[in-house]
């Protein structure tokens, strides 16, 4: 059987409620792409130092060639042919979730940053204490967000594996077309990192909500 029969097979075997989930992510992830939830403020400049923009700046770039690097070696794991006791297809999906994350954060974050330079929005702080803090929390927001998109991985590993293991009584082998799926969809968790830190705690409010409801 050829690796593109095994992935077509593969596909076909995702559970239908699996297939609608990946559809509503697409969906979501299109709409985001569409709104301007996780802009900057557009019309007003925010305060960061040259030297920390510099910073960021280094800082994206060198998380982009790693993610690049380490997305490549994962899409080289059938062709390499790893030993599955060092490096089975689940781990390989990790390692190239991880690696697309960064790609897709670093992008979209690089992307701002030079939008905001190039449309002046981005003004050098005064020494006095609000700018201080407002410089230090924006160069906090901007370091802090690959973490987020690296979490945001995991968690659609971890994901993707519940819904089928839910199903099956003993985990089946994984496919090498996991790794792309997973691969996939972390690149959009990257990139729209910061829509979804927005829609889970918008999600985590009302769930909380409901729960303190029921007990009053």
């Amino acid at each position: 059987m050829t690796r593109e029969e095994r992935t077509t097979l593969q596909i076909e075997q995702i559970p239908e409620d699996l297939k609608i989930e990946l559809l509503h992510y697409a969906e979501f992830l299109k709409q985001q792409s569409e709104s301007p939830t996780e802009s900057v403020i557009i019309n007003e400049t925010y305060k960061l130092s040259k030297k920390k923009i510099r910073f960021l700046v280094a800082y994206y770039i060198f998380l982009l060639l790693i993610g690049i690097l380490i997305s490549v070696i994962a899409l080289l794991y059938e062709s390499i042919k790893i030993d599955e006791k060092i490096l089975n297809v689940s781990a390989a999906a990790i390692v190239g979730g991880i690696g697309s994350s960064l790609i897709g954060s670093s992008v979209f974050y690089l992307r701002k940053i030079y939008k905001s330079c190039i449309n002046f929005l981005i003004k050098e702080p005064s020494d006095n204490e609000e700018d201080s803090k407002h410089d230090l929390g924006l160069f906090l927001y901007y370091f802090l967000r690959p973490f987020f998109s690296i979490a945001f991985s995991v968690f659609i590993h971890i994901s993707l594996k519940a819904s089928v293991s839910i199903i099956t009584v003993k985990e089946s082998r994984m496919d090498e077309g996991f790794i792309y799926l997973v691969m996939f969809l972390s690149f959009f968790g990257g990139f729209a990192s910061g829509d979804l830190l927005t829609v889970f705690e918008q999600k985590g409010s009302e769930i909380a909500s409901k729960i303190m409801r029921k007990h009053e």
